[in-house]
């Protein structure tokens, strides 16, 4: 059978055997206009800060190195001495990077100071009439907000530097102070064992120089022996290991100091009065800096007095505390006091006493 045709004939455009139209795009939108800028100003570039104005710190520490230096010389040799010279390695090492510390922060101070300055006066400078043509830098300086934007990424970066230098600081600081502490205990309980197997060993020499005065010498120690006494007297360890033979001082006019500036002592305290120097001590718990001396604290009927005994040659010299200082020469009552105390340790089991002659 034959196809039936549809009897629905085309109408429209169609029919006509026209394709439709495309649609057509919609159109872009306008261009926004810049507003005039007002005469005598130039469209400036973006101002940003190059990576080489403001310098990130730079501290060449070398504390790392130096700690484990030092903390592999004291396993290595098992002394006493050689605990202390580890001790005073790493205290070097900590003196150094502070100074280098130091000398970081003035350098991001002087640049941020010198940057900031330059920014302000760069702000004040006027604009260029629109008849002259100026070179770029001067243009930028005169748009305020390219100033604006500059002084505030410049101050940003000055304070990233300021905090990561801070950072830095602190983490070498508390590197110091975990050796430190290691060395310190470590000191501590070798000088110890060193009291225990052998009590150090005294010979007193009293002498008569006027009568009813007296001066009172002590054999001088060796190095060890000096240590052991040093924390028979006090139950302390020194912070250095020639504490007691060590006379140098940073004024002729004042003579030596009689502390280290070591355990948070400030350089403005380094010749204390008695009363000054009980204060301080009394702040160490563990370590006291003396120098040039040893200390022992004898009881009196005024109260408790310290007792110097200053390296003198091949003897140490007793001076007693009096005021704001110390004397040497000594009424027979307390040539007695200072004798007994020594006596004393001498009964505990802590001391070997002998009388020599003088």
């Amino acid at each position: 059978m034959a196809a039936r045709k549809s009897s629905r004939r085309p109408t429209g455009k169609r029919a006509a055997g026209k394709a439709p139209p495309r649609a057509r795009a919609p159109k872009s939108s306008a261009r926004k206009k810049e507003p005039r800028r007002p005469a005598g100003t130039t469209k400036l570039p973006a101002v940003s800060l190059g990576p080489s104005i403001i310098e990130p710190p730079a501290v060449d520490l070398d504390s790392g190195a130096a700690v484990s230096q030092a903390l592999a010389l004291s396993r290595s040799l098992e002394t006493i001495e050689s605990t202390y010279e580890a001790w005073d390695e790493v205290r070097a090492a900590h003196a150094r990077n502070r100074l280098r510390f130091d000398q970081e922060r003035r350098r991001l101070d002087e640049q941020g100071e010198l940057l900031l300055g330059a920014v302000r006066s760069a702000a004040e400078i006027p604009p260029p009439p629109p008849s002259a043509p100026q070179p770029d830098a001067l243009v930028a300086a005169s748009d305020a907000t390219a100033v604006d934007h500059f002084l505030t990424e410049a101050r940003a970066r000055l304070e990233t530097a300021r905090v990561r230098l801070a950072a830095e600081e602190q983490a070498a600081a508390e590197a110091y102070q975990r050796a430190a502490a290691q060395l310190r205990a470590t000191a501590r309980e070798r000088i110890e064992a060193r009291v225990r197997l052998a009590p150090p060993y005294v010979r007193l020499f009293p002498r008569t120089v006027v009568p009813d005065h007296r001066i009172l010498h002590l054999e001088r120690p060796g190095p060890d022996d000096a240590l052991a006494l040093f924390f028979t007297f006090t139950g302390r360890i020194p912070s250095r290991y020639g504490a007691l033979f060590d006379d140098s001082t940073d004024d002729v006019f004042t003579g030596p100091t009689s502390l280290y500036p070591d355990e948070g002592v400030p350089s403005e305290e380094l010749r204390p009065s008695p009363m000054r120097l009980r204060l301080l001590l009394d702040a160490q718990p563990e370590v006291w800096p003396l120098k040039g001396y040893l200390l022992l604290a004898i009881s009196a009927a005024e109260g408790p007095r310290f007792v110097r005994w200053v390296s003198r040659g091949p003897v140490l010299e007793a001076e007693l505390e009096e005021g704001y200082g110390f004397r040497n020469l000594l009424s027979r009552e307390e040539a007695e006091q200072i004798t007994g105390a020594l006596l004393k340790l001498k009964l505990a089991g802590r001391l070997e006493l002998e009388l020599g002659r003088a």
